[in-house]
């Protein structure tokens, strides 16, 4: 094999390896039968993060290295371009909402709490719950 198709089986790999998560991660989770928004969380590339729940005062602070690796790593397993913009479910349920920039390009998913949605994307939601303090209850 020449030097020539090495290099190009290289790059292609590399190319073709995942999206780069290179913007913030913006979350929300909102509605049950109170409505309105109960938490927000904005991670920003460094790791840098403000979160804020409906009855408490805003934290903002730095992610742990290791969690946010594994965030990171939720997110790229996702392939949040395949995914759908929307999984619904009923009325008066929580509704999660996360951007991500991958490669320049936001994607949007919009997940009732109960609705039926791909597992990857399950595993990238509960992380985030886990860094935001909140699980809220499946109706």
């Amino acid at each position: 094999m020449s030097l020539r198709t090495i290099l190009t089986v290289v790059l292609v790999t590399a190319a073709c390896s995942g999206d780069k998560l290179d913007g913030a991660i913006d979350y929300s989770m909102s509605g049950g039968f109170a409505g309105g928004i109960a938490t927000t969380l904005r991670i920003e590339p460094s790791g840098r993060y403000r979160l804020t729940n409906l009855d408490q005062a805003p934290r903002e602070g730095t992610l742990d290295a290791g969690a946010f690796a594994a965030l990171r790593a939720r997110i790229q397993a996702a392939n949040f371009p395949t995914l759908d913009e929307t999984y619904e479910c009923c009325p008066d349920d929580y509704v999660e909402t996360i951007s991500v920039e991958l490669d320049g390009e936001v994607h949007t998913v919009q997940a009732d709490r109960s609705a039926d949605k791909p597992e990857r994307l399950e595993a990238v939601l509960e992380t985030i719950q886990e860094l935001a303090g909140t699980s809220p209850p499946r109706l």
